[in-house]
Parts: structure tokens; sequence; C-alpha cells
């Protein structure tokens, strides 16, 4: 059942996938009240700090900023902007390295980029991205959250997923987050607060093809004619 046209909402409860290499894949349900399909308002948009929040039911194309406040955790809030710029299936042999008992059937890994910066006066240095509250819609009842990678994974196309140890006001870093998936994603989906709902469009981005060494290999130049007598 597809979250498409319906308010999505955080279950109390969150699952964890165990993976032998140390990656858990956390995944958050979605559904309507019960009383039928609901479709989300766009919601009047709300201050704090003296920053203008994005409002619920916002629908923003790659590249543009949502503003939130982020709770990583029960000690910490900031005020941040989020872009999400970029989409990228991972290959085949990146999808091998990740070892889950029991493998989903249809496994897949997306990689989705994002620019963040920070607007409020909490410094989030050292402060994990996987806690933001975006998540990968495919189109089931349930939502993939990022999933925490082993460090001794290396990803070629998702090369970051860490805070810088300062990230006072100001600051700025792009970073990645890696989703484990079963089926091809639909959408990605801010929720900031319980019953919000911020989308980005799952527009997936194919990076061009490495050039091989044959292809750059540069032409031997030509002799010069010999001159007739």
């Amino acid at each position: 059942m597809s979250s498409r046209g319906r308010l999505v909402r955080r279950r109390s409860a969150v699952v964890s996938v165990v993976l032998a290499v140390g990656l858990s894949a956390g995944v958050t349900g979605c559904g309507s009240d019960g009383d039928g399909e609901k479709k989300p308002g766009k919601a009047k948009p709300t201050t704090t700090a003296g920053v203008t929040l994005t409002p619920s039911g916002a629908n923003l194309e790659l590249g543009e900023a949502a503003t939130l406040k982020w709770v990583p955790n029960q000690n910490v809030t900031g005020l941040v902007d989020i872009a999400v710029t970029t989409i990228l299936q991972g290959s085949e042999k990146d999808t091998a390295k990740v070892e889950i008992k029991p493998r989903p059937e249809g496994m897949r890994l997306y990689y989705v980029k994002i620019h963040l910066k920070n607007l409020g006066k909490t410094d989030l240095g050292g402060v994990s991205p996987n806690t933001l509250p975006l998540h990968l819609d495919e189109g089931a009842d349930l939502l993939q959250q990022p999933a925490s990678i082993d460090p001794k994974l290396k990803f070629d196309l998702c090369p970051s997923s860490a805070l810088p140890a300062k990230f006072g006001k100001g600051a700025e870093a792009d970073v990645c987050l890696v989703y484990v998936a079963t089926a091809p994603i639909e959408k990605l989906l801010l929720q900031p607060e319980a019953g919000d709902v911020i989308e980005w469009p799952g527009t997936v981005t194919t990076p061009s093809p490495t050039p091989s060494k044959a292809a750059t290999k540069k032409p031997a130049a030509k002799k010069p004619a010999a001159k007739a007598s």
C-alpha cells in the first residue's frame, strides 16, 4: 500500500534489521488514522527562534531546502536547513558487501546526498546525520530509515556520513546517507514532528560511467608526410 496521498506517521517502536557487518536499517510505519485515506494539507508556517520552518505538506524539488527543528536526542535540539541534492542507486558490487541475515529478496542500496546548514546556536558537531527524520518511501507500509553502516564498509559513490567535529551556527556540510530497500524508491519523506510530511521526489540520477584507460588514451601523434623530391 503506497503512502502517496495520505498522512504518514511514525510508529512508537522502530524495527531494526540485524546485519553481520554491523549495519542496521530501521523502518517506521505509515498509514491512515483508520477513517479512510486523508490527504495531508499544507500547514501554516511556524517560527522558531526567529526562523520560519517549512510547513507540513510542502513538495520540494531536489536541491531545494527545508527548514526544520532537528532533535537528534533528548539533550540536543538544533535548527537546520536540509536539501536532498542527489539520489543514486548502489551497484550490485556495493550491495554484495552488505550481509543481512536473512537477506531480503530484491535488496538494493540507495545513496541520498544531502546538504546541511546549521541555522541555530547549538553546535551539532559530531551528531550523526542518520538521526535526521528523513525516510525513504518505496511504496510499502514501512518507511526505510537511514542505515547505520560499519565504518569498515566503503562506498565510492557515498563517501561521507558524518558531520565535522565542530558544526556551529552558519556551518555547512555535504553528507551522504545509505538506505537499504527492497523495491524502487518513490520519494523521500521528511517528518520533523509527528504527522508532518515534507516530500522530495525519488528521482534517481544515473552516474556517468568511468572512462576506461583505452578510451582516455591519447591518440599517437601523426608523422608529417614526406616531401616529394
